[in-house]
Parts: structure tokens; sequence; C-alpha cells
């Protein structure tokens, strides 16, 4: 894959989500009637990918109160990654700069293979999300984040020189996010493109990420169909990531 050429990747961390539908036990909230004895099936099914648990904060909170909000974590080896995640209503698989395309995937398919086998009753998904984020150091006070976004990243955004004029209004921003959220045809989904100011290593960065998401109303059928829905979105999303990046940004990471 082009993405695994690359010497010095920007990669922060890939992540793979699938949601599914909760029964109402009140209103406003949700539970999963299975979800305690799920967690002990995944835990003997993936042990020998995943022999490191860890009960995050979270999961001190009643299960009800959480839905979607990952509450164990399986790690490869104590702080290592790549990690399973798992809560009530909610499964991730996430990697960082140890990342492959080929063995992400082969642990995304294991993973939600192993949740269909395991699950006590039927299981109806809503949500999958394909997810990269990326980040490179940048000096917000320094430089000009709108030519780097422009020149480096293939994205134009802009604040009119009028608005800085005699108002005392510095044209450096202290925060930036800015989304854009697109229709895609294959996958049937949304691809999202993403950018904001942040911290990578105690450095003052420039973070975007791509991510595809596919709701309810076209899920693939599942588990059978999943692995075309991930070739489809990694297809997308590693095409706008060398697109982005191509020039002299591109060849930083090589």
């Amino acid at each position: 894959m082009k993405g695994e050429t690359l010497r010095n990747p920007p990669l922060i961390e890939a992540i793979f989500e699938m949601k599914w539908q909760l029964q109402e036990s009140a209103p406003g909230l949700t539970h999963d009637p299975h979800y305690d004895l799920l967690i002990g099936r995944l835990y003997d099914r993936l042990e020998r990918y995943y022999p490191f648990h860890q009960q995050l904060p979270a999961a001190s909170i009643p299960a009800e109160m959480l839905a979607g909000v990952v509450q164990h974590r399986f790690r490869t080896s104590q702080d290592k990654w790549p990690v399973f995640q798992v809560g009530p209503g909610v499964l991730t698989v996430n990697d960082t700069q140890e990342y492959t395309w080929d063995d992400f995937r082969a642990r995304i398919l294991e993973a939600v293979n192993t949740l269909f086998d395991v699950y006590p009753g039927p299981l109806t998904i809503n949500n999958l999300v394909l997810r990269y984020v990326n980040a490179v150091e940048f000096e917000f006070d320094n430089e000009n984040v709108f030519e780097f976004l422009r020149h480096q990243l293939k994205t134009d955004i802009s604040l009119h020189p009028m608005l800085f004029e005699e108002s005392g209004v510095q044209k450096s921003p202290v925060s930036l996010d800015c989304r854009f959220t697109l229709k895609c045809n294959q996958p049937e989904s949304t691809i999202n493109l993403r950018f904001a100011r942040g911290n990578k290593q105690n450095l003052d960065a420039l973070f975007w990420e791509t991510f595809v998401a596919t709701s309810l109303d076209h899920i693939p059928e599942l588990p059978s169909e999943l692995e075309k829905w991930l070739q489809d979105s990694h297809n997308v999303l590693e095409d706008w990531f060398f697109k982005l990046v191509e020039g002299d940004l591109l060849r930083s990471f090589e």
C-alpha cells in the first residue's frame, strides 16, 4: 500500500468504530441486556490477541448512563498498541504508528466476526466509522496557518484582510476547528475532513483527520460485507490523504 512506504508518517491514530442499537430502559436511558456477558465472552475469544485487560475510568459509571462510550480496553501487551475496546453498544479497534493496513483490517474483521459469534441476541448495527488522525508540528504564532493549508494541504480557507485593518485583532488563530462533510458513493456514506489546532508531544501542531461514516440507512450486510466496506472506505481515505499532502509535505514524510 502507498501509505506503508512512508518512513516518517504523520499518523497519530487509526480508528475503526462500530455502534449497535440498545434497548430503552427508561426515558433518556438505554442499556444492552447482554453487556456483562458479552465482555467475558469477547475476552475469552480474543485473549490470544489482546491478553492485557484494562478497566477504564468510565467502567465505574453504570453502563445505562454511558451508551456508546468504551469502558474496557484490551491491549496486545501493557501500554502497547494496537488495542481493542468495547462499551455498551460500541466496539473499536485502534492503532498508532506501528499501523499497517493489512494488519489493521485483519484485526477489525477478527473483532467484528467475534462479536457476531458471541453476542447472545440479534444485533442491529447503526453506525460504522473508519477514521485517520494525522498531525504535523506547526508554529501558529510564527507561521500563517491559512497559507500552509492552501499550499501544503490543498485547502483554501481565508479571512478577508479588511477584518484585521485597524481592529487590533491578530491574524494567528488561538484555536482552529474547521470541518467539512460530503456525500460519498463508494461506500455509500459521508467522507469527513477536519482541521484543528492541537498538541503533539508537547508541541503546537496542526491536526487533520479524514473519516468515512456510514449510518443506519446504508449499513452493509454484516459481518459478510464488512471487508468490502473497509476496503472501499480505505481506498477513498488513502486517495484523499495523498492528494491533500502531495508535494513538499509528502516528501517530508518519505
